[in-house]
């Protein structure tokens, strides 16, 4: 399995792995988890495993929700020129994911 990770359901920052280290008496223990880098959320308070492979899994396992760009009537010139069609967040052009629900945007064809 790969250890590629999805963005951040919430934010769509990068994610990225986090080390976490404990001692037990002179034995060292090393176990992973996955963190947004922008937002600091992490799908489960004590999701660290000693292999990252099943934390990206934990993860990179959720529903995969869209949104669509919904045009902005008022035209107000500014780098906000859309709203999200599920939480009328202003969307930035270019954004990929809302920054209010954190849905994926996708775009009509």
């Amino acid at each position: 399995m790969s250890e590629e990770l999805k963005p951040c359901p919430f934010c769509g920052s990068e994610a990225r792995f986090v080390e976490v280290s404990d001692t037990m008496g002179s034995m060292k223990l090393t176990a992973w988890k996955v963190q947004c880098s922008k937002c600091w959320c992490s799908p489960y308070p004590n999701n660290a495993h000693g292999d990252k492979n099943v934390v990206a899994q934990q993860w990179n396992t959720r529903a995969e929700r869209t949104c669509h760009r919904e045009e902005d009537q008022n035209n107000w010139g500014t780098m906000y020129n859309d709203w999200c069609s599920e939480c009328n967040e202003h969307i930035k052009q270019g954004a990929n994911y809302c920054p209010g629900c954190g849905a994926k945007v996708v775009d009509d064809e």
